[in-house]
């Protein structure tokens, strides 16, 4: 047997005992060993951590609609003859929205007030024959002229005549409020629909709002509190006030809120808004948004130790529009790193430069 074979494995295991000890005993990593870190300082700007009062916002989508919105309807199904408005015209109470044919309505008004005229000659002849002037209503009995109204038609025939007039009126149809001209489809010459309006009128200068909001925001907005409403379509922003909460939560645990706006200008009925209701929760300590950063699948914040990035896993709590409320992971009088911090590690060097 040579002696060679016998060299080799000599050999191996002596540079095995020489090697380093290998990196497999489970150990979580260390923030720094996560991530690489840059050669130059990052540039990065900070805040002094302070308690500051907390406002919270609830936020939701909602419809603006009109409080007060009237159908028009047809008193009859006659033919149209004139249309007098059109969508989106400013109409005051009682004025003319369309007319229908009245031929036939004029012709029965004048068939009424013949036999109105001959049942008023009939109960004249009546009191005249019981020796009273009709021409003097004072010296009737009541009793004496209901009876004579009665015999002659006169009662009857007055009613209906009052009837016709009416009808007649009515082929003049008249807005029943303020407001403007919506969904007015029909044309002359159309026959209208009974049981569908011709128009609708909305009353656009008293408006509210619904929108849900989650149950547990129903401590932040109660009824009286003041809400902000944005509509989508333009840059208007109107205040408002809760007026009703719906004390029933549906299947996606929402619950229904309305508003009364405070002012109408630029809104219409049917608009889509954001809304925002705002209420102080006290002194909490808040970071702006751009402060917590994603790290190893949890929320980090950076702060500042003389010339390097330190950082500290957060618990996040409430939310506005500009920052959150951090339940652990920091304290107040900290330098929190607020810009800048997209990519820094832990013990990253950095240079500050705006605060």
């Amino acid at each position: 047997m040579t002696l060679r074979p016998l060299v080799i494995a000599t050999a191996c295991i002596c540079l095995a005992a020489c090697s380093p000890a290998s990196e497999t005993n489970g150990n979580a990593a260390t923030p720094a060993e996560t991530t690489a870190q840059p050669d130059a300082p990052a540039e990065v700007t900070t805040l002094i951590l302070r308690a500051s009062d907390f406002d919270y916002t609830v936020t939701g989508n909602g419809k603006i609609s009109a409080r007060a919105i009237a159908g028009v309807y047809a008193p009859a199904a006659e033919t149209v003859v004139r249309i007098a408005v059109r969508n989106g015209q400013h109409v005051s109470a009682g004025q003319e929205i369309a007319r229908l044919d009245s031929r036939k309505y004029e012709s029965e008004k004048k068939r009424l007030a013949l036999a109105l005229e001959k049942a008023s000659l009939d109960m004249q002849d009546i009191l005249i024959s019981q020796g009273y002037d009709p021409a003097d209503q004072s010296r009737i009995p009541a009793e004496i002229s209901r009876l004579a109204s009665v015999q002659s038609g006169y009662g009857q025939a007055r009613e209906a005549y009052a009837a016709a007039c009416a009808s007649l009126d009515d082929m003049v149809v008249r807005a029943p409020i303020a407001g403007v001209v919506a969904d007015l489809e029909i044309r002359p010459s159309d026959r209208p629909d009974m049981s569908k309006p011709i128009c609708r009128i909305i009353d656009n200068s008293a408006l509210d709002i619904q929108f849900p909001v989650l149950e547990s925001e129903l401590g932040i907005v109660t009824p009286g509190a003041k809400v902000e409403v944005r509509p989508f379509a333009s840059d208007i922003s109107v205040q408002g006030t809760v007026t009703e909460i719906n004390p029933s939560i549906d299947d996606n645990g929402h619950i229904n809120i309305k508003a009364r706006l405070d002012g109408a200008a630029g809104l219409i009925d049917g608009m889509n808004a954001r809304v925002y209701a705002h209420k102080r929760l006290g002194e909490r300590l808040v970071v702006p948004k751009s402060a917590p950063v994603l790290r190893s699948g949890r929320q980090v914040v950076f702060t500042r130790a003389g010339d390097v990035a330190h950082w500290n896993y957060v618990t996040i709590g409430l939310e506005n529009e500009s920052g959150y409320t951090i339940e652990e992971g920091l304290k107040e009088g900290d330098e929190i790193i607020i810009g800048g911090n997209a990519t820094l590690a832990h013990n990253s060097p950095v240079k500050v430069v705006g605060k």
